[in-house]
């Protein structure tokens, strides 16, 4: 796949190649390698530097990238995905569904990356990041410590066959996708990218990733 898809670019073959791989991925069922292929379609789904698809392809292309939603939709709303995949299958449903935003968003908290959080009393600015299970802050000198986050409280939306991704709504309906399947994981992930801390400066709440923004 990544002769296809390099560090986001695509190309003509990529296009030309992405229905037979979702076709593969059907063949191969549940598992590891199936989610690994749905995971490499949905992050090609997004486009990014490179060529544009050519007409002749375009019909194939948007039809396998709307299949490639429902089938992992259908795969993760039935638990049938691997609890590695998870979290990529969760933010790839997202870029599959057009919501790039929050796709990126939840791409970085799941993969590690710091997501720059200020307190709205005080203006203080840190990075924050979820690394081994739990959530943690980068200090201005560089040095990492462990936050305690309140996780958030908000009742989960528990999805159908049907879902489609409702602006302010998204942060709960991707927490109850992942509570109501199981995969306990990914829901903690979600709850403290969707949680509260106080400032270490002035203590007011500060929210990891304020409801209704991506």
């Amino acid at each position: 796949m990544s002769a296809i898809l390099h560090q986001g670019d695509v190309y003509t073959a990529t296009y030309a190649a992405v229905p037979h791989l979702l076709e593969y991925a059907e063949e191969l069922g549940p598992g590891k390698k199936s989610d690994d292929l749905l995971s490499s379609i949905a992050y090609a789904s997004r486009g990014g530097p490179g060529a544009e698809v050519p007409e002749f392809l375009e019909e194939a292309w948007e039809d396998a990238q709307s299949d490639a939603r429902d089938l992992i939709l259908a795969r993760l709303v039935s638990g049938l995905v691997s609890e590695s995949y998870a979290g990529s299958l969760v933010f790839g449903l997202l870029d599959l569904s057009g919501e790039w935003d929050w796709a990126e968003h939840v791409r970085n908290w799941v993969w590690g990356y710091p997501i720059r959080t200020k307190c709205p009393a005080c203006g203080h600015e840190q990075g924050v990041f979820w690394h081994e299970g739990r959530t943690r802050q980068a200090s201005d000198d560089h040095s990492i410590h462990d936050l305690d986050v309140i996780p958030a409280l908000d009742t989960g939306i528990t999805p159908n066959d049907d879902l489609e991704f409702d602006g302010e709504h998204i942060p709960r309906q991707l927490m109850g996708l992942a509570e109501s399947t199981g995969y306990d994981t990914v829901a903690r992930q979600l709850r403290h990218l969707f949680g509260r801390f106080p400032c270490a400066l002035c203590g007011q709440a500060v929210e990891v990733t304020p409801m209704g923004s991506g």
